[in-house]
């Protein structure tokens, strides 16, 4: 196993040999033709019934990568992730987490009637249903994982949970999972409230009932412990419109940061009017919003102390290397984070090669162009060819 450890940018620079005209994959309509497996995995508490797709030949891959969405709560598109992968000897498992994804593709929760779902949606179920996967469907071979966003760290929690079967990462958005994450971008001041302020507003104020606004003014962490809240609907008192008011604004808030684009201007709307757009989208905010706001108040409040668990314990890592983008302008994870993690798997996993490359952009969205261009050219470092 090498012990090189490389420079931050620019060497390399892997960029330098990339032309943006030879990606037709960054039109917006161009989907890459998938082939494979697809079916149905039931996890292993019997509560959850997941989609997932293979793209490639698992008996011939020298790479299996594994292909996690963000959210949490959010929604896979394999046909959409398959180009950036698109290498030789590489087969990809897509598939959508628990509580998550879209029309078809919504994964079924099959537990009882009277429990509440989002108590079997926890990171360490989360990481516990990967790690089934590789050995059930993946036949046990060692994997790669690939994602962004709450991705990254879920992808991190695996591999150092179970750090002989991971081979590799690659990704974007980075989260480690702290406290100060969260109190950075739900502040008054912080990075969501500067970007977004007319979003900002109606999740911090205008969603919420007159009555209850005093309480959470000011304090992020009281903020999204209301959201969990009054969203949970097996909680006594649960108000369902106000629940939607509040979804809708959090949807709003986190769509419009990652794609301004697509969803700038829609902060005047009522809640009903925003309801029928997301149903024309697919989105389905009411199951996001609760999804992720519930990581944020029951899991990332429990470990996500100085600088949190995922940063504690980079001395398990045994992956071979990571490939690392941040981009500058983020609006939704700070730049520090990036740092923070390559700094400690520098410190405490020194066998492991980690290239993190900085681009300038504002979106935390893989579907940004300069995104998908560090993230093909990452590809291909990484999986290119077979690392001896």
């Amino acid at each position: 196993m090498t012990t090189e450890v490389l420079e931050l940018n620019p060497a390399p620079n892997f960029l330098d040999n990339f032309n943006v005209a030879d990606f037709p994959y960054l039109e917006p309509d161009f989907e890459l033709p998938t082939t494979g497996e697809s079916g149905w995995y039931e996890t292993p508490d019997y509560r959850h019934k997941l989609p997932w797709q293979i793209i490639g030949d698992l008996e011939t891959a020298k790479y299996i990568i594994m292909v996690h969405h963000g959210g949490p709560g959010d929604n896979i598109q394999a046909s959409h992730i398959a180009p950036l992968l698109d290498i030789e000897g590489v087969a990809i498992f897509a598939y959508n987490q628990r509580l998550s994804g879209s029309g078809d593709k919504l994964s079924q929760y099959i537990g009882p009637d009277d429990e509440d779902p989002l108590l079997t949606h926890t990171p360490e179920l989360l990481v516990g249903d990967v790690e089934d996967i590789r050995r059930t469907i993946l036949k046990g071979k060692v994997v790669s994982h690939f994602g962004g966003s709450f991705a990254t760290a879920l992808s991190m929690l695996h591999a150092e949970e179970y750090p002989e079967t991971v081979e590799n990462i690659e990704m974007w958005g980075i989260t480690n999972a702290r406290i100060e994450e969260l109190e950075n971008l739900y502040a008054p001041d912080g990075r969501l409230a500067t970007d977004r302020p007319l979003e900002y507003k109606r999740f911090s104020e205008n969603a919420i009932p007159e009555a209850d606004r005093e309480a959470v003014q000011g304090n992020s962490l009281a903020l999204i412990k209301y959201y969990n809240e009054k969203m949970n609907l097996f909680l006594e008192g649960y108000d369902p419109k106000v629940a939607e008011d509040l979804a809708i604004a959090f949807g709003l808030l986190h769509l419009s940061a990652a794609d301004p684009e697509q969803f700038s201007g829609l902060s005047e709307l009522p809640t009903p009017v925003l309801v029928d757009i997301a149903k024309g989208m697919n989105i389905r905010p009411d199951l996001y919003a609760r999804v992720a706001m519930q990581y944020f108040a029951e899991y990332i409040t429990r470990v996500g102390e100085d600088e949190g668990d995922i940063i504690r314990n980079v001395g398990k890592l045994l992956v071979k290397q990571i490939y690392m983008v941040s981009g500058g302008e983020d609006p939704l994870t700070l730049a520090i984070n990036s740092e923070m993690l390559e700094k400690a798997i520098h410190d405490h996993a020194p066998l492991v090669v980690v290239h993190r490359e900085v681009i300038e952009s504002g979106h935390h969205d893989r579907s940004h162009a300069p995104v998908q261009i560090a993230l093909r050219a990452g590809a291909l470092a990484l999986f290119g060819q077979k690392v001896a």
